[in-house]
């Protein structure tokens, strides 16, 4: 298994991994379409954990008053043993160590905080770590919280 991916303000293109070409699904850390656009700057720690069809995005437009696009290049870290659910999207964030995202959400511009629960679009901090009850729980619907910007 690969220590780590990075690419950094290179263009490689799109890569789709197959859990069936690139390893067994339980000693994988990439499940099927998993796609990673790594023109900007993509660090993703070797426990970390996806499900399928999450998508990795580095790179996008910006406009000015005119109208004009540029490209502009985006950072994702991922850290170690962060787990990202299918159908996720992130873009320019930062998953900390052991944080969950939850399938369907939509990560942008935000730092998800270590040990804790993120879902919804955008996605907001639902939930964390309870050590009393050594699993990850739900919070009620007014104790969740915006995240901080990356």
């Amino acid at each position: 298994m690969v220590d780590k991916i990075e690419g950094q303000g290179r263009i490689l293109g799109y890569q789709e991994f197959d859990q069936y070409k690139h390893g067994h699904p339980e000693e994988s850390y990439f499940r099927w379409a998993t796609l990673l656009d790594c023109r900007g700057d993509l660090r993703i720690h070797s426990t970390a954990r996806f499900g399928y069809r999450v998508n990795i995005l580095t790179a996008s437009h910006a406009y000015d008053e005119r109208g004009m696009g540029r490209r502009m290049r985006r950072t994702v870290w991922i850290d170690e043993h962060a787990w990202v659910a299918t159908g996720a999207t992130l873009y320019h964030c930062w998953i900390q160590e052991h944080a969950i995202v939850g399938a369907g959400a939509v990560v942008k511009n935000v730092v998800v905080p270590a040990w804790s629960l993120a879902e919804g679009n955008p996605a907001k901090v639902v939930g964390g770590w309870d050590a009393e009850k050594g699993r990850y729980v739900k919070w009620p619907k007014e104790e969740w919280k915006e995240m901080k910007g990356f």
